[in-house]
């Protein structure tokens, strides 16, 4: 009889938990001595650097002393650094003001500091992902946690050393304009009409140049006004009629339903009928045009319902980096999970909102996120969506590059005929540009937004 063969648990070997850390002392040594013997070299250690990121108990406390005499605004050298470890009862404990003269008998430049103090960052991040991974462990082979708490705990805290490790990165300001420069010439020389990711709505397109590298950009309104529509309107314009390719993540509707909503807009075909299977026989041809648009058009969506912030992150470089996508877009942002136990949901939707600032900025794509409006809305006169309707967080609107709200009047008078088929995209917030209302024609049974004409009455609300 053959042996049962193992299973991957039974194969996988324990984790190492009587090897040294990693870390390099030397380096630890040479970036303090850099640290007590230049100002400058002191500057940019605590750029790139946390205490936490050095292993010897003594480098760290070292290294939490400088910073604390920086934040005081004190002098930083050797007798000051004595003083305040000596303050905090650490001095006598690492052998007294001795240690700090060997720090300083290293003679390492300044001019390396950069060099020593990435290898001491990258040490410190692995040793943190040793902690995580046995913290994970322990806590599985317990059995106490459950399998979906353990991967939020494990997902956070991967994202928080990602995000730590990006935020420490700065640019010389002469490469950064060596590099905007070339940004501007490409611009110029460039048979593009925007800079940005086109929407396909003319008006929007002239006020944001399109959807631009790097931003948030928030798409907010209250239920039915149709904030999906839009979204998928616009992105389909951005991937067939520009060839950008987006990347979609739906955390309420299934990708069939998104299927069926851009089959009934592109096809013209009431999204009811579609559902149903009550086609007319004229109907058909428009329905095979439609499928024949959606299969050359380069949309990836991924319907994963509360996904967390790290698979999103994950997920969304993948679309980024391996299909080239230009434009990241997530319906909607309060249905994100966070990973992490928060003490309140503000504060979770401010983390939230900060992640997806980051995610736009590290991917170098516009990232598109839908949210929901306070009901205020429902009893200001006129019921038109400001800035402090975002729902549950100022953090949004702090972090956002664009706000824009989908309005349509014909919601609250459905009745009225001035209204019918209007619908208002009211730019409420533009860091890089100017605000205003863009009228768009909305046609409720295709669930597809357009370009009004030329000559609509409409257009008279104008750009503010």
């Amino acid at each position: 009889m053959e042996p049962r063969p193992q299973s991957r648990t039974e194969r996988r070997p324990s984790l190492p938990t009587d090897r040294t850390a990693p870390h390099s002392l030397d380096a630890e040594r040479a970036v303090l001595s850099a640290c007590l013997r230049d100002e400058t070299a002191m500057g940019e250690a605590i750029g790139l650097l946390a205490a936490d990121d050095f292993y010897h108990p003594r480098h760290r406390a070292t290294f939490a002393a400088i910073m604390q005499l920086m934040q005081n605004g004190e002098p930083v050298e050797p007798v000051s650094v004595a003083v305040e470890m000596d303050r905090q009862g650490l001095l006598a404990e690492f052998g007294g003001p001795a240690f700090i003269e060997e720090i300083l008998d290293v003679g390492s430049s300044p001019a390396n500091l950069g060099y020593h103090a990435k290898v001491v960052a990258e040490r410190g991040r692995l040793r943190r992902l040793i902690e995580v991974s046995h913290d994970v462990a322990r806590d599985a082979y317990e059995g106490t946690t459950s399998a979906d708490d353990l991967l939020d705990h494990a997902q956070n805290e991967l994202f928080q050393l990602a995000q730590v490790a990006a935020n420490r990165d700065y640019v010389v300001l002469k490469k950064l304009a060596s590099d905007t420069f070339q940004t501007i010439q490409e611009a110029a020389q460039s048979k593009e009409e925007f800079t940005g990711v086109p929407t396909g709505f003319a008006q929007l397109d002239r006020m944001t140049g399109g959807m631009q590298r790097s931003d948030l950009v928030i798409i907010a309104g209250r239920p039915a006004m149709g904030k999906t529509s839009f979204a998928l309107n616009l992105s389909f314009n951005a991937a067939r009629t520009y060839k950008k390719p987006v990347g979609l993540f739906s955390l309420e509707m299934s990708s069939e339903q998104l299927c069926t909503r851009l089959i009934s807009s592109q096809g013209r075909l009431d999204n009811h009928l579609l559902r149903t299977g009550k086609l007319k026989a004229t109907d058909w041809p428009r329905l095979t045009q439609a499928l024949n648009d959606l299969t050359h058009t380069e949309m990836y969506i991924d319907d994963t319902s509360s996904i967390s912030l790290l698979e999103l992150r994950s997920k969304a470089r993948r679309m980024v980096q391996s299909h080239g996508c230009k434009m990241i877009v997530i319906d909607y942002m309060q249905l994100i999970n966070a990973g992490t136990r928060i003490e309140n949901r503000q504060q979770e939707i401010s983390l939230i909102s900060r992640s997806l600032k980051a995610l736009a900025k590290d991917l170098e794509v516009p990232v598109i996120a839908l949210s929901q409006l306070s009901r205020a809305v429902e009893s200001r006169a006129g019921n038109r969506p400001m800035l402090s309707d975002l729902r549950e967080s100022g953090a949004i609107e702090q972090d956002a590059d664009i706000v824009m709200f989908v309005y349509r009047q014909e919601v609250y008078e459905p009745d009225n005929p001035d209204v019918r088929n209007l619908a208002e995209i009211i730019i409420g917030k533009h860091r890089n540009g100017s605000i205003g209302t863009i009228p768009l024609q909305f046609d409720r049974q295709f669930t597809k937004f357009s370009n009004l004409a030329a000559d609509h009455p409409a257009h008279a609300m104008g750009e503010a």
